[in-house]
């Protein structure tokens, strides 16, 4: 019996030996959820929380600010699920880390809006969630892998942190909406997670 895929899945790499590879997953969640994530993302992103002085030039959250936003809980431990089921079907290791989101974020980029080639070296992982664009108004590029490839609405795109990665200039003038987020195994995470509550005692006194 031939029936559809619940993921449409893609994997970009020059060996199959290992986990390093960009790995491409269609059509992930249920509309009704992902109307949820659209709605809330729109809130977040009316204004540029950082000013454009990241590799996003365009309207975004603070790196932190999904983390803890429940309307996002769904959304992160899908990407988890789907990150190890990737890394236990590609090592020869019978354990493998428990990894944590340490960042997500938000961005809303609108016409002539791109991100410039940057890398999330320091952490393990990290990945981007297109939550709706319309059809070829830009590209997710990965110039180390040669590879390119159009944001598509309701997709999951994971990579190693220290892989070099931009955006195209959006070229429509209806929003693309995405997330971003950074990986960490569960050893670095309980570092971060310290230090990030550290941080926030003292932004509060």
């Amino acid at each position: 019996m031939f029936t559809e895929l619940k993921y449409d899945t893609q994997i970009v790499q020059n060996s199959h030996m290992g986990h390093h590879a960009i790995y491409v997953f269609k059509n992930v969640f249920e509309e009704d959820y992902l109307q949820k994530v659209l709605d809330r993302t729109k809130e977040l992103t009316v204004k540029d929380a950082l000013d454009h002085t990241t590799n996003v030039k365009a309207n975004m959250t603070s790196f932190e600010k999904l983390v803890d936003d429940p309307v996002y809980d769904k959304l992160h431990s899908t990407v988890l699920s789907i990150l190890r089921t990737c890394l236990c079907l590609r090592t020869p290791h019978k354990i493998v880390p428990i990894n944590g989101i340490s960042e997500s974020w938000a961005m809303k980029h609108e016409e002539g809006e791109k991100t410039i080639l940057h890398s999330h070296l320091g952490y393990t992982w990290a990945g981007s969630f297109c939550i709706q664009s319309d059809e070829g108004a830009s590209e997710l590029v990965f110039p180390d892998m040669d590879f390119a490839t159009h944001y598509t609405k309701n997709t999951l795109y994971l990579w190693p942190s220290s892989m070099h990665h931009m955006t195209t200039p959006h070229k429509s003038k209806n929003p693309r909406y995405t997330l971003a987020f950074n990986i960490v195994d569960s050893v670095i995470f309980e570092i971060v997670e310290k230090e990030m509550k550290k941080q926030k005692a003292i932004e509060s006194k």
